[in-house]
């Protein structure tokens, strides 16, 4: 799963860009909380009683948090990553 970039898809982000801020046709967090969260849905109906992994990138990885832990989803941001990149087990 990824985030849809709008007009920063393929392009350098801008000087000072933060995972906060908001750019025509980004993706919102909530959306991809929504999209995340039927995801997982499906997965957990599909796959039971299997282990799975995901893979993805920070943006990401701090919304699925963010949702599994019924934390804030606006607030994904002040999720902390090692070195962008985190592992968790999570049983759905």
């Amino acid at each position: 799963m990824e985030r849809h970039l709008g007009i920063l898809q393929g392009e350098k982000y801008p000087e000072g860009y933060k995972e906060s801020d908001t750019y025509e046709g980004v993706e919102s967090a909530e959306s991809m909380a929504e999209r995340m969260s039927s995801f997982l849905s499906f997965i957990k109906q599909k796959h039971t009683d299997e282990t799975i992994v995901m893979v993805s990138h920070g943006y990401v990885i701090k919304v699925f948090l963010s949702l599994v832990n019924n934390w804030p989803v606006e607030e994904f941001h002040k999720v902390q990553l090692m070195n962008n990149s985190a592992y968790i087990l999570v049983t759905l």
